[in-house]
């Protein structure tokens, strides 16, 4: 593995040597005096969790990870503080088999990986009835799974639930393999199985999500029963021997595939998931400062994002008559691949960013003080950001992923974001439409309020379209999308309600009129209090499709939670849970021999699936289809002696 050049400070021996196997480094905390080494980022936070746990001992006296608490402990959050939940007992699973046996003895279970979530995706308050796994400090679930060669020549991965995207990479550059993920998020500290389940995405238009790019998961389901799910040849993907032996393989449609790439954790616990992986090329990677014109004319946003094919991001912040573009493109045939640099705003911003948000300055400053420094402090953060290429380009040759994850301490700066999707038209009016629509807004609430509820900066990328079925860009209604997202520094803490209320007014007033132009919300940004938004959802985003085979997976809702309850609930005059006296018939298929459901004309929907096989399988499944109480009585029509 490339090692990274520093600013300041010394890197761990870890972090330069990287063992080839998984083994976790021993090591204090002060060890390494390199803020970013990725262990002092994350296995600080773990191993002082992992002490808290272990140093609890039952009555018996015998270690475990998990334990029931009382209700000032028994409280999880995400990263932003603005999701809470008291769950009934909050586990650690350290293997496989510890996994299944939480999933067995458990009503309700939901899993929360580690990384940036805003909205009610994982669990929130009302959920007190369930067990929640703690990926955070499972260190034993870290481990890649697939042999190195196997990773080479197949050109994809297998890895545990708990493994991040740093630590894939860093596996990955260890056993010197040529490969990385095609696009990618920003962020290195997120859990890959949750940032593919919340449907997240990079940038470029020759791809959709990072989801797409999972070629099977494994899933403890609702019985406690491991099954790998794929709709690729087991034999041309990298599925380790030992998942293999462990768990049953069910080749699934496209479709289904979908379905399962991104569902939220509502299909089962994941185990680990194999996912493919390109050759490491070098990229160019150029940043410059352009007029912030160029976004409000469709005509000149159209020749920038066409030229690198949807491959680049654009920040503006408040204010400023200038935005950031960054751009990538492959290199030249030939081009060495430079050590990454790192932005020395990027340590300030987030070194600052974290001051700000402990501190809470906003409870300590005056009004007038607070109005009239926020022009200069959006002035201040961008000339910040656009220091090292304010007055020219600057370009670098990067290995893919270094390209791919650029900035450094943004897990440091807690925000609040806001995040919709929109198809791009041929004229690129949409993107530019809405653009223009944060810049409009911005101005009312100054002139409204005096305020400045959107103060950090505003974001753009362009992606294609996806097949994933719960994605808020799919690909049936446009190939080419725009992700526009606001941010603002974190509200948790703040006491005067004017800020929390200004924040909410300029998101309703923005995502109204995104709505209107064909948007939809990213699942993981800020969407939840947005009016009307579960109703939306239900509607416009969830498919039936998807609902009917989570029905099939999760019969007895296991692994859903309140809000996912809610919005996993067919619309009005659709969908099974409106059959008022639902009917099963039976028929016989002479030429073939098995038999089919088949919906009744009065009261059944198609919802009700197809049953096939011999006459005893078929009249096994109607029974227990009678007992979850999916159908009242069956019609048994010609039914032949076997």
């Amino acid at each position: 593995m490339e090692e990274r050049q520093e600013n300041s400070g010394k890197r761990c021996e870890e972090c330069a040597n990287p063992k080839a196997d998984n083994a976790q480094p021993e090591m204090e905390d002060e060890c390494c005096n390199d803020s970013r080494c990725h262990h002092q980022t994350i296995k600080a936070h773990v191993d002082k969790a992992l002490k808290k746990l272990t140093d609890h001992k039952d009555r018996n006296k015998k270690e475990h990870f998990h334990h029931l608490r009382t209700p000032e402990e028994n409280a999880w959050m995400n990263w932003n503080n603005n999701q809470k939940c008291r769950p009934m007992r909050v586990e650690h699973p350290n293997n496989l088999d510890h996994l299944i046996e939480i999933v067995k003895g458990s009503e309700k279970v939901r899993v929360a990986g580690y990384g940036h979530s805003w909205s009610p995706i994982v669990a929130t308050e009302e959920d007190s009835e369930i067990t929640l796994i703690d990926l955070k400090a499972c260190l034993p679930m870290k481990n890649i799974l697939s042999e190195p060669e196997e990773v080479s020549r197949l050109k994809s991965v297998t890895f545990q639930c708990a493994v991040s995207v740093q630590e894939l990479e860093d596996w990955v550059r260890s056993n010197e393999i040529k490969l990385t993920l095609p696009c990618n998020v920003v962020l290195t500290e997120v859990f890959l199985v949750g940032l593919t389940q919340a449907v997240c995405h990079g940038a470029g238009y020759p791809w959709g999500t990072v989801s797409d790019f999972v070629q099977a998961v494994t899933i403890i389901d609702a019985d406690g029963i491991l099954k790998t799910y794929t709709d690729h040849d087991p034999s041309k993907i990298s599925l380790p021997q030992s998942v293999r032996d462990r768990a049953e393989t069910v080749r699934v449609s496209e479709e289904e595939m979908n379905h399962l790439r991104g569902s939220f954790g509502l299909m089962g616990v994941i185990y680990c998931m194999t996912i493919a992986l390109v050759d490491a090329d070098v990229l160019t990677m150029k940043d410059r400062c352009l007029p912030v014109s160029v976004l409000r004319d469709p005509t000149q946003l159209k020749q920038l994002v066409e030229r690198y094919n949807g491959w680049l991001e654009i920040f503006w912040v408040p204010f400023n008559d200038h935005c950031w573009v960054k751009s990538w493109e492959k290199s030249a045939e030939g081009t060495e691949a430079q050590t990454p640099h790192h932005h020395v705003a990027d340590e300030v911003l987030g070194k600052a960013g974290k001051t700000m948000y402990r501190l809470r300055p906003l409870r300590i400053l005056k009004h007038d003080f607070r109005k009239k420094g926020a022009r200069k402090f959006a002035a201040m953060i961008f000339k910040m950001m656009t220091a090292e290429f304010r007055d020219k380009p600057l370009v670098h040759h990067y290995h893919r992923y270094d390209a791919t994850h650029y900035r450094d301490y943004i897990d440091s700066f807690p925000v609040e974001d806001t995040e919709y999707s929109l198809p791009v038209d041929d004229n690129y009016t949409t993107p530019s439409k809405a653009f223009s629509l944060i810049q409009d807004v911005i101005q009312e609430m100054e002139d409204k309020y005096e305020l400045y509820p959107i103060n950090l900066t505003c974001e753009m990328r362009f992606t294609g379209g996806t097949g994933v079925t719960l994605s808020q860009h799919p690909k049936e209604v446009s190939k080419k999308w725009v992700h526009i997202e606001f941010l603002r520094s974190s509200l948790t803490g703040v006491k005067e309600p004017i800020y929390s209320q200004t924040w909410d007014e300029a998101v309703e007033k923005i995502t109204t009129e995104w709505t209107k132009l064909g948007g939809l919300p990213h699942w993981a940004k800020g969407w939840q209090k947005i009016p009307g938004i579960d109703n939306f959802l239900k509607e416009k985003v969830i498919k039936d499709s998807f609902r009917d085979y989570r029905l099939k997976m999760d019969p007895n809702g296991k692994f859903l939670s309140k809000k996912f309850t809610q919005l996993m609930e067919y619309p009005e005059g659709r969908g099974p849970s409106n059959r008022q006296n639902p009917a099963a018939f039976v028929e016989s298929d002479q030429s073939n021999g098995t038999f089919a459901q088949t919906p009744s004309s009065e009261g059944a929907t198609a919802g009700i699936r197809s049953i096939h096989g011999t006459q005893m399988e078929v009249l096994q499944s109607l029974e227990d289809l009678k007992k979850r109480g999916e159908i009242v009585h069956t019609e048994i029509q010609s039914i032949p002696i076997v």
